[in-house]
């Protein structure tokens, strides 16, 4: 690199050095006067000058200024720096002007970066109006960088230099790669004074408005980035700013693509101060605008069961409360909905008394597959929240059903809640206990499936005898069902409960669409405790029963346990001896009852595996 030569006089000594090596002997000696400032700043403008004109040497001594610049910026020294500048100043004259530009604005991002206001405007002298409108790789002009970190005094000589340029309103309204202006990102960070200058100085130039209402390419306003970040004066600031220039209902209708008002976005963040000052603007348009998906300010504060938040809503909404309060989610759920699927139960209290005349219908609003909010507080087991939908709801809240026919009091039962289940079979009685899927599933059903033994009795206790013959419609009853579940309690509960009733043997001879009774079914999946018990309830009549396909219960298990010796990890196992145990069981059976299987003419059994 070619070697910047300076010959320093003042009869101290004479010799030819880099400004490199100048520099660091600076840093170390602290001999140097004024006098020397000057001597060795003169020698830089003619030397840069005297190298610039040279092809040969210009783009080193490009290369070396911009080195020297940036280590004076980087070490403090700005003294030096301002010398640098100086053979620049009129670099529009000077050969190579091109690549001169592109080191003054590497520098001048740089002085940014480091926050040096001292050398800020000196640049920017230098530069010109193409270095105050430019901007770095990432598409950001150094007037956002500025706004970004809240560096006030830079900002100030930017839009300064940006005026005596005629460069302000390009510069004001000119985005970042992401499509945010300075003020959004100046707002969304919370520096008010930033704020502050930004709006002074478009409310001059006549862009206030224009500032104010741009929207970034993503979508969302200055105003929905402060109300997102909490940062209540700038917000303040914001609005205060619009209704001067007559945007201010412009401004808080600007939403983001997604629909979310700063209302709804200053609630899900939690920002409490900023909702109440958002409110206190424009309460009762804000408070009815929702997503695009239909989720309100209401909506979201009954999710999180915040009530304090609730209480403010409702009394910003005054006459249209009920409007709000009937408004669901694309999918049908309304607040109400939501919050008794929660569990909130000041939250359920709160909206039904804030209902009125209205409570009806929003306990009637159900979601689209037909799924009602005494559904949900039954699903998840709120009891609490049961007993205060029921005290303002009627008997067609319970008789509600989705849409494959799941009532409150099936999903309670299969869930096993047994307290629950009480309470709705006290409100519905035998109406409710009698509903069935589509599939004709019954509570009943449901209990046999998980094997729910408690809620299976209470339901037995009222409506046993018409619960027990229920067949599903491809034929299985409750006791086939928990005979194929393997549910030991579950299948001696309802043995005993129609034994009481006598209809025992009714039941015990029910048969799937194909045949298959309770007994064929147990001794083909290997349940030998269950299939004792149902021999000692059934008798001879349920040894008797076939298949279909002529199957019994005596040649499924003989097959089945031939098949296990057929195989080699089956051969010697827990599940041979398993289906031993089974074949003696009913041999034994036939035996004792005077039972003959072994001559009926049957197909293979399918085994259990």
């Amino acid at each position: 690199m070619e070697r910047l030569g300076f010959v320093l006089t003042e009869g101290v000594m004479a010799r030819h050095l880099s400004f490199a090596d100048m520099m660091r002997l600076r840093a170390v000696n602290s001999y140097f006067t004024a006098l020397h400032d000057r001597t060795w700043r003169c020698a830089w403008r003619l030397r840069v000058s005297e190298l610039l004109d040279n092809p040969a040497t210009r783009a080193d001594c490009l290369a070396e200024c911009s080195a020297l610049l940036l280590a004076g910026v980087d070490t403090g020294r700005d003294s030096y720096v301002l010398g640098l500048l100086q053979p620049l100043g009129d670099f529009d004259k000077l050969p190579g002007a091109e690549d001169i530009a592109a080191q003054l604005k590497q520098l001048l991002f740089h002085v940014v970066a480091r926050q040096r206001p001292e050398i800020v405007g000196a640049v920017l002298r230098a530069g010109g109006r193409k270095l105050v409108t430019a901007k770095n790789q990432r598409g950001c002009s150094c007037l956002w960088l500025s706004a970004r970190k809240g560096w006030l005094s830079g900002m100030q000589a930017l839009l300064q230099a940006a005026a005596q340029h005629d460069a302000l309103p390009e510069l004001l309204l000119m985005p970042s790669g992401q499509g945010e202006n300075c003020l959004y990102v100046a707002a969304q960070h919370g520096h008010l004074r930033v704020v502050e200058v930004l709006l002074e100085a478009a409310a001059g130039c006549g862009l206030l408005r224009c500032l104010l209402l741009y929207s970034r390419g993503g979508g969302g306003s200055c105003l929905l980035a402060s109300a997102a970040c909490g940062h209540r004066e700038v917000m303040l600031a914001l609005l205060a700013a619009a209704e001067r220039c007559g945007a201010g209902r412009e401004l808080l209708a600007l939403v983001r693509p997604n629909g979310a008002s700063c209302l709804w976005i200053s609630i899900f963040n939690g920002h409490r101060e900023v909702v109440r000052a958002l409110l206190g603007v424009a309460g009762r348009e804000l408070v009815m605008m929702h997503k695009q998906n239909g989720v309100s300010c209401l909506w979201i504060s009954a999710l999180n069961g915040d009530v304090e938040m609730l209480e403010v809503l409702l009394q910003a909404a005054g006459d249209r409360v009920q409007e709000l309060l009937l408004q669901t989610k694309h999918n049908g759920v309304s607040c109400l909905w939501i919050s008794a699927q929660n569990g909130h139960v000041p939250v359920v209290r709160m909206l039904l008394e804030a209902a009125g005349s209205a409570a009806h219908a929003l306990l009637m609003l159900v979601r689209d597959d037909g799924a009602s909010c005494l559904w949900a507080a039954a699903y998840h087991g709120h009891l609490e929240v049961a007993d205060v939908l029921l005290e303002h709801g009627d008997r067609d809240l319970l008789m509600l059903t989705r849409h494959n026919g799941e009532s409150c009091l099936y999903v309670s039962a299969e869930q096993g809640y047994l307290r629950l289940t009480r309470r709705l079979l006290a409100g519905g009685g035998s109406a409710l206990a009698m509903l069935v899927k589509t599939d004709g599933c019954s509570c009943l059903f449901a209990c046999a499936v998980y094997g729910h033994d408690m809620p299976a009795e209470a339901l037995l206790r009222q409506h046993a005898r018409e619960l027990l013959l229920m067949r599903r419609h491809d034929g299985c009853s409750c006791l086939y069902i928990a005979v194929y579940m393997g549910h030991e309690s579950m299948v001696r509960l309802l043995l005993g409960a129609s034994k009481r009733l006598g209809i025992d043997g009714e039941l015990l001879q029910m048969t799937t669409s194909n045949g298959t009774s309770c007994l064929l079914s147990s001794v083909q999946l290997g349940r030998r405790v269950i299939s004792a018990a149902l021999l000692e309830a059934g008798g001879s009549a349920l040894l008797r029963l076939a298949r279909s396909d002529g199957a019994n219960c005596l040649t499924v298990v003989q097959n089945t346990l031939a098949l296990t010796q057929t195989r080699a990890v089956y051969r010697g196992s827990e599940l041979e001896a398993e289906y031993r145990q089974i074949l003696e069981l009913v041999e034994r059976a036939c035996n004792e009852l005077d039972v003959d299987l072994a001559s009926v003419s049957a197909a293979e059994g399918e085994p259990c595996f």
